[in-house]
């Protein structure tokens, strides 16, 4: 009778193949427990020595080491000291100035007159005509059938309004007719990325005047309802002006990227550092997460909410990164206690940070401090609103940030630190002195790039200061930003060749920043957002805090000299020497030619007018030819 059976052949590899998956899972189990060997990142910007401090590049505590105010210079922003919304305008325009390398002198008309004849451009920088004295405004008039004009702050209308907006390019106005602007069309690409783009809706109520221009006026942004022009350029027979038909464009990072498309609108062209650096920042990551359920991931997911994390929103991230290159900075938080007297016990949730810390480095990432806990470091009485108390000493301060850097350290022995982001975005100057005292190693401060009139919160350019530390300031956030936040991330990839953006793992647990999206929506529209980044400017470098202080410093410190020279009846040469090269230098370059070819680097076309230019070195030619 034949065997029913087979009989099977024994092999080693029966035991070892699962004995061998076994033995990993537990490394992996090992390594996560007690810490991975970590790669060491390596930097296309690291971090260079820190500045010689010098007094003569120190103005209004601010470090410099380009043009900024002078006071022979023919470029001269007015504004009016007693109103503060044109003090902030007047500093936005400075700030734009700054990045593109234009020497510039304030003019406070409550104080003095603007000197015409030595006068080229103006910005303008209030909006009554009534401020000028009898004589200044008819010298304005006569000045301005030549002159190279921006007007900065919307139109109150009067008798002396109606004598000069044809200057302007308006060819009709209804006096004193406001009406309610609520959405912005976009209709070329001022701000690559953004052409054909309507923004707002309901989340923005700004007045507009309605006017009629000349059809040799050069369109820039409408009122979508109405079409009425928001900004636009006119070229007179003798003179050029840019003209904000709109009271909203007061902050630096709303205003500033428009200004400087604008500003090279005026000239033949126009060469500036940028500091190309796309940086996306983790806030309270690592650190540790709520326990129990959230209804709607658990309806959704399954997932406890610690395990939606590390199963659903961790993996995602990590494709996001993958598909873009993008290193995370996470921000590390100890604990949420809301202790701020010693002893300062120790986080609770070890083994779940050092798996994520780790995760993160592991991808390329950095970790940067975010606190022992998170009460901002400012001393008791300090004003907020976010209901800080405030630190009893400064003694306390540099305490806590000791037991931190101790804490991190034993998770992740290995890494350095030398990048923080404040909490609440609030740091008073005791907090920064405990936080450098107890963080030696410490170069980057990531605060906020917006303007607060309380001036409590931390907020800065990008720029190093004397003391070597250096702004890295973050400019939007969320996974779905709002339609402001969209402006200025735009505005500020034109103007400095920056996309600093944060999330934090828990918006998708509160309703206020998009729970009720559900994660899936937030993903999906955080990638139609790098997406579209990625797609107008595809030569941005992915990089970390540290690095983009690196990137920060590079451009600070280079001043491009440039000339342009005829070559041949449709060929020109542009020599740009650069003062102050490090090792590569990103330029923003704008001129209404071809760039036919490269000497010293490689450009890159990002809008009709608008180049990127890489310099390997200090000396760049590029040949151009009208188009």
């Amino acid at each position: 009778m034949a065997e029913r059976f087979k009989r099977k052949e024994f092999s080693a590899l029966i035991i070892l193949v699962p004995l061998a998956a076994f033995v990993a899972l537990v490394f992996i189990v090992l390594s996560f427990a007690r810490g991975r060997a970590i790669p060491k990142s390596s930097f296309e910007t690291p971090l260079l020595a820190k500045p010689q401090a010098d007094p003569t590049v120190e103005q209004n505590g601010e470090y410099y080491l380009f043009c900024g105010e002078s006071d022979e210079s023919a470029t001269i922003i007015a504004f009016d000291g007693a109103s503060s919304d044109s003090v902030k305008r007047a500093f936005a325009v400075s700030t734009s100035l700054d990045t593109l390398r234009l020497d510039y002198r304030f003019v406070d008309i409550t104080e003095s007159d603007v000197d015409w004849d030595n006068c080229e451009t103006l910005f303008l920088c209030f909006p009554d005509l009534d401020r000028f004295s009898t004589q200044q405004f008819h010298a304005f008039i006569t000045w301005l059938e030549t002159g190279d004009f921006f007007w900065c702050a919307g139109f109150e209308t009067s008798d002396r309004f109606r004598i000069l907006y044809r200057l302007l390019g308006i060819t009709s106005c209804k006096a004193d007719d406001y009406e309610v602007c609520q959405s912005f069309l976009f209709e070329d690409d001022i701000l690559p990325g953004l052409e054909g783009v309507q923004l707002f809706n309901e989340d923005m109520s700004d007045t507009f005047l309605p006017i009629s221009l000349q059809e040799e006026c050069e369109v820039h942004i409408i009122d979508a309802d109405t079409g009425v022009p928001i900004l636009w350029t006119f070229r007179g027979e003798k003179n050029i002006a840019t003209v904000f038909n709109s009271s909203m464009f007061y902050e630096k990072n709303i205003m500033n990227g428009l200004l400087n498309h604008a500003v090279a609108k005026h000239r033949d062209i126009t060469v500036w550092p940028i500091i190309n650096s796309l940086l996306i920042y983790i806030d309270d990551f690592p650190a540790p997460q709520p326990e129990g359920f959230d209804e709607r991931l658990k309806e959704q997911f399954g997932y406890n909410t610690q395990s939606f994390f590390m199963n659903v929103w961790w993996p995602d991230m990590k494709k996001v990164a993958n598909k873009y290159g993008l290193l995370y900075t996470g921000v590390f938080v100890e604990t949420y206690n809301d202790n701020m007297v010693p002893p300062f016990e120790k986080g609770v949730a070890g083994s779940l940070l050092r798996y994520y810390s780790s995760e993160l480095i592991s991808e390329g990432g950095e970790i940067a401090l975010h606190g022992y806990n998170h009460q901002s470091l400012i001393p008791e009485g300090f004003p907020n609103t976010d209901g800080y108390a405030g630190w009893p000493s400064q003694q306390n301060m540099y305490l806590a940030c000791c037991d931190l850097v101790d804490y991190v350290h034993d998770l992740l022995p290995e890494v350095s630190f030398s990048s923080y982001v404040p909490p609440s975005n609030y740091l008073s100057k005791e907090g920064y002195d405990a936080l450098t005292s107890a963080v030696p190693k410490l170069r980057v401060i990531s605060g906020l790039y917006y303007d607060y009139e309380d001036g409590t919160s931390y907020n800065g350019n990008f720029q190093e200061n004397p003391d070597g530390i250096i702004d890295v300031p973050r400019i939007s956030s969320g996974y779905s930003p709002s339609q402001f936040d969209v402006l200025r991330l735009y505005s500020s990839l034109f103007d400095l060749g920056v996309f600093s953006h944060f999330i934090h793992p828990d918006d998708v647990l509160d309703i206020e920043r998009g729970a009720l999206l559900g994660w899936t929506q937030l993903y999906t529209d955080f990638g139609d957002l790098l997406d579209n980044v990625v797609n107008s400017y595809p030569q941005i470098r992915t990089m970390t805090a540290t690095a983009g202080g690196g990137a920060v410093q590079r451009a600070q410190r280079v001043v491009p000299v440039f000339a342009k020279t005829k070559v041949d009846d449709a060929s020109s040469m542009v020599s740009i020497d650069l003062d102050g090269f490090i090792d590569v230098a990103w330029l923003g370059v704008c001129l209404g030619e071809e760039i036919v070819s490269v000497e010293g680097g490689e450009a890159f076309r990002i809008g009709d007018d608008y180049w990127w230019v890489r310099a390997d070195q200090p000396q760049v030619r590029l040949i151009v030819r009208e188009v």
